[in-house]
């Protein structure tokens, strides 16, 4: 039975969800401009790649604890619409 309180803790997921999507493609935007002025590009791309993955596994395993399996999913939404919203916003042009 879906109540007040239930809805309010998918909103809540759906937000994290959204915020963690940026904080991460974030992070992989400013790996991928720091890629050309380094010496050892693999090892920063699997240290960010760890870091972020690690970041965000992270979040979402509170999100399950705390709003189960479907504020799991809510905030999966949130992150997908953030990276639509990101690519659309700064993704390549189109002619």
């Amino acid at each position: 039975m879906i109540d007040s309180t239930n809805i309010l803790a998918l909103i809540i997921s759906f937000l994290i969800g959204g915020l963690a999507g940026y904080i991460y493609f974030f992070g992989l935007w400013l790996t991928l401009l720091k890629l050309p002025k380094i010496n050892n590009p693999g090892l920063l791309m699997i240290s960010s790649l760890l870091l972020r993955n690690g970041f965000v596994m992270s979040v979402f395993y509170l999100i399950m604890l705390t709003a189960s399996w479907q504020g799991l999913v809510t905030g999966l939404i949130g992150l997908t619409l953030m990276r639509l919203m990101l690519n659309r916003r700064y993704g390549p042009a189109t002619a």
